[in-house]
């Protein structure tokens, strides 16, 4: 066992760590990683359950996890029933909460979990509970070195916490960021935010990370590669952004030396697969690239042939080091790895004659708004048992679910597949049909429940009335908000619990920005700057004043 922590130490008084006016050096953070876990009491080894606030403090208790050898659990801090159902079922041996006054607290004796086994991460997309992806100290190494060598990260970059830490794509940010010696400025901000850009300025940030929403949002907003003069690169994965904004990105970065890198890649890889040359951004802007340094990529037919012609489509398998050791349901299954030599994807593609691949959809029925990996039949399963008539279909912008009968309480519904998927409640469209259409087979026509019931997206050059109109439609609403927390509460759901939440706190990010601000407009004569760190009470001050 080798964790891409274990040597730290010798980056020395190199800065890792920059949180507000807290600075930790490489040499600093690795012996207060390390005294996190001081205790003679601990278990050596064993399953650790992580909650991963976005702060310092979580991101050293990663890094002293990882470093004593336990095999660690990312949890949204966010879903807590979830994490309650989870506990129940892996029985950690030690659960840390960083944000709790007992940050530590030790349940088991670290008996029965394979010492091969370094991340646990949720296959992003189960209700109830997730079954989760094992990701071995190879794997994690793997594609963390594949990562450094094709952005070229070292030193003398500064990466900044723009995505979640449990979320595969955050977690390899800091993984990359830290094995490479470089510096990571530590935020909770969201790239939507004014202060995130302040922040990437005084801390001289060279990378920012991304998913396709939050560069849709850039591009509306107007966003200008050169107002970071240190910025050298962005990388976008987590879904597909469309081609035009891809080369938009490319193009308006050039001048300013800042390159764009479209990436690929599943929770199961650890997670990158491919990526995109950004020299080749402006040139192919729908290619998802080439495979990473140490892997492969192929197709196959439905009869699993292997796929030699460029344009023929097909399945997309992934060969490589940082495949999975397998998937755990249970404790039990923490106690044994696997050798997987090849991962299909469960994505159409095909490549050109350059070698460059091309996603042209799925073979299952999976979606990923937001970027977060979700499966259609696994929410119809889940919702069967209070349903026995539902059918679940969807897109990447929106997940329709029909009922066979009237539903009384259309909202509680929204509000729990809200909770268990970690999504806007505006992603869930409720949909109440006697009859659940079904093909002459007796098999759900789940292509006519989704063209019946179809949005067109919002394309970033609308204007801004058509985007709140937009907005309205997704959060079912056909009147402006009563109050600020009736806003808040139709786009992150039971996640604001009273007014003395912020957006941040509540789990807001870039993904619920621009939904939560439209509505504020609705309700406020005028959006105050800094209105996502102030509490709903301090804005329904303001919306009272405003109308008095």
């Amino acid at each position: 066992m080798h964790s891409i922590f274990a040597q730290l130490e010798r980056h020395g008084d190199r800065t890792c760590l920059v949180e507000g006016d807290r600075r930790w050096t490489y040499a600093e953070a690795a012996a207060t990683a390390d005294g996190l876990f001081a205790d003679a009491d601990l278990p050596r080894r064993g399953l650790a359950f992580l909650q991963a606030h976005m702060t310092a403090a979580a991101i050293l208790a990663y890094i002293g996890a990882v470093r004593r050898g336990y095999a660690v659990h990312l949890l949204d801090p966010a879903k807590t029933e979830a994490t309650a159902r989870l506990i129940a079922r892996y029985r950690p041996d030690v659960v840390i909460d960083t944000a709790s006054e007992q940050s530590l607290h030790v349940a088991g004796t670290g008996q029965g979990i394979h010492e091969d086994i370094a991340i646990l991460l949720s296959t992003s997309g189960s209700t109830g509970t997730p079954k989760l992806v094992k990701l071995s100290h190879a794997n994690i190494a793997a594609n963390t070195g594949a990562i450094i060598s094709y952005l070229g990260l070292g030193g003398a970059d500064i990466g900044i916490t723009s995505l979640k830490l449990f979320y595969s794509y955050g977690m390899s940010v800091v993984n990359t960021h830290l094995a490479a010696g470089a510096g990571l400025v530590v935020t909770d901000l969201g790239m939507d935010s004014p202060g995130f850009w302040a922040l990437a300025r005084r801390e001289g940030v060279t990378n920012v990370a991304g998913v396709p929403f939050s560069f849709e949002l850039l591009h509306r907003a107007g966003f200008d590669p050169g107002a970071v003069p240190t910025l050298r690169l962005l990388t976008q994965a987590g879904g597909r952004l469309a081609p035009d904004l891809v080369r938009a990105f490319a193009q308006s970065g050039a001048p300013h030396g800042v390159d764009f890198c479209v990436m690929y890649g599943q929770t199961e890889a650890a997670p990158r697969m491919s990526w995109l040359p950004p020299d080749l951004a402006a040139e192919a802007p729908g290619s998802i690239g080439q495979a990473i340094p140490g892997g492969r990529l192929s197709l196959v037919d439905e009869a699993g042939r292997p796929i030699t012609e460029p344009g023929t489509s097909g399945e997309l398998v992934y060969e490589g080091p940082n495949v999975m050791v397998g998937y755990a349901e249970s404790r039990e299954d923490l106690a044994f790895t696997e050798v997987i030599p090849a991962l299909r994807t469960g994505d159409i593609a095909h490549f050109d004659a350059r070698g460059l691949f091309y996603i042209d959809g799925r073979t299952s029925r999976f979606v990923k708004p937001y970027g977060i990996r979700v499966s259609l039949d696994d929410i119809e399963q889940s919702l069967r048992r209070s349903f026995p008539e539902v059918a679940v279909t969807g897109t990447d912008d929106r997940i329709v679910v029909s009922i066979g009968a009237p539903v009384a309480e259309r909202e509680a519904l929204v509000a729990r597949l809200s909770a268990e998927l970690a999504l806007p409640p505006a992603v869930f469209v409720i949909v109440e049909n006697r009859a659940v259409p079904r093909l002459a087979s007796g098999k759900i026509d789940y292509k006519a429940l989704l063209a019946a019931h179809a949005a067109p997206d919002a394309p970033p050059s609308l204007p801004r009335v058509f985007l709140r109109e937009f907005v309205g439609i997704l959060t079912g609403r056909a009147r402006k908000p009563a109050s600020v927390l009736e806003a808040y509460r139709a786009v992150l759901g039971p996640r604001v619990r009273d007014r003395t939440v912020t957006f941040r706190k509540a789990g807001g990010d870039s993904l619920s920005y621009m939904q939560v601000l439209l509505l504020l407009e609705e309700c406020l004569r005028e959006v105050p700057e800094g209105w996502d760190e102030m509490t709903v009470m301090q804005l329904e001050h303001l919306r009272e004043a405003a109308f008095v």
